[in-house]
């Protein structure tokens, strides 16, 4: 996924029709807000400020939009009666994609998490943000969407002896390669559906963890993992939420869609690549129960023995992490940041 400037500062916001299984939209209605808009730097920092963050966006994640002041953006009434949840004044809109010309299409549910989070929204109304003033309605193009689900994320390249696959195509008997170059079969592929705004409240929105992040090119593709699902990093098993450091890894604010989990069991506590990255696979540290297809393990494996977990720290907090890992890792986040600007 291509990234734009985070901080930027635009012009115009379009409300446009989105289709977001093909990417095709269309432009249904224009604002420009006296003064221009801004995007901030994510859900939580109500100024845009580019002294914060790492200067580009990652899909799903939660962002700041600013018409500046009282400013509002009229939307189409999506349930017969006249109340303001049909005007945009701002706040977090979720990343979306963007399009073929670079600028930013965000999301925006036309609800109040914390006025009342077990309400799903409305509707959701998609934004093109552009410097252009001259895009007609009914005009539009196809934007470059990035939807992504969780652990593993749907579309994750997992290594198999006969090259990568997609972990959503994987199932009982499929045959993966772990960090020793050795097939080890796939045992159990377990699920779990979560709304987005059930994610969010309970902390499971997922980590994305930049492509290069961890250096020597790893994650070859952004990688997003459930906050607890540990990769292998300098020797240690560390928890995606420890690895946290607002620049090149991220945990995201916001979500479209469903969230979904997809997580690999084998016979034993194993090590596989995924998108190049050394990340493990299921142990049974938490309930099965949890997953959408808890009965079918059962059903498979009634008498199944206890796992033996690797014999490999694990850090479960950042506070825990190594000196030199903190140090390495702020380095290749440095070097990732000077990259996206000279290529901007």
């Amino acid at each position: 996924m291509s990234a734009t400037p985070k901080f930027a500062n635009y012009s115009n916001i379009y409300l446009v029709d989105l289709n977001t299984a093909t990417g095709a939209y269309t432009i249904v209605s224009q604002y420009t807000p006296p003064g221009g808009l801004a995007i901030g730097d994510d859900a939580n920092n109500p100024t845009p400020s580019t002294s914060l963050g790492n200067g580009t966006e990652t899909v799903g994640e939660g962002l700041y939009l600013d018409l500046g002041g009282a400013n509002s953006f009229d939307l189409p009434d999506t349930n017969a009666d006249t109340t303001a949840d049909n005007v945009f004044t701002g706040g977090v809109v979720n990343y979306t994609g963007y399009s073929s010309t670079g600028e930013p299409i965000v999301a925006w549910n036309d609800y109040d998490y914390e006025a009342d989070p077990t309400n799903p929204p409305e509707a959701t109304f998609y934004f093109l943000l552009s410097n252009s003033a001259s895009l007609a309605p009914s005009s539009g193009g196809t934007a470059t969407l990035g939807i992504y689900t969780y652990c593993f994320s749907k579309g994750t390249a997992i290594a198999t002896p006969v090259g990568e696959r997609a972990v959503e195509t994987l199932a009982i008997g499929d045959e993966v390669l772990n960090t020793k170059g050795q097939s080890v079969a796939v045992k159990w592929i377990g699920r779990q559906t979560l709304a987005s705004f059930t994610a969010r409240l309970s902390g499971e929105l997922p980590v994305c963890i930049s492509a290069g992040a961890l250096g020597n090119g790893l994650p070859r593709r952004d990688l997003l993992v459930s906050p607890g699902h540990a990769l292998l990093v300098d020797g240690v098993l560390v928890n995606a939420s420890a690895l946290v450091n607002g620049t090149s890894i991220v945990k995201l604010q916001a979500w479209q869609g469903d969230v979904e989990y997809f997580h690999i069991e084998t016979e034993a506590h194993e090590m596989i690549l995924a998108e190049g990255t050394p990340a493990e696979t299921f142990i049974d540290t938490v309930s099965r129960e949890r997953f959408d297809n808890h009965a079918e393990y059962v059903a498979l494996y009634p008498n199944a023995p206890a796992m033996v977990e690797l014999e490999l720290p694990r850090v479960t907090h950042s506070r825990q992490l190594s000196r030199f890992t903190e140090r390495r890792l702020a380095e290749v986040a440095a070097t990732l940041a000077d990259a996206q600007e000279i290529a901007a």
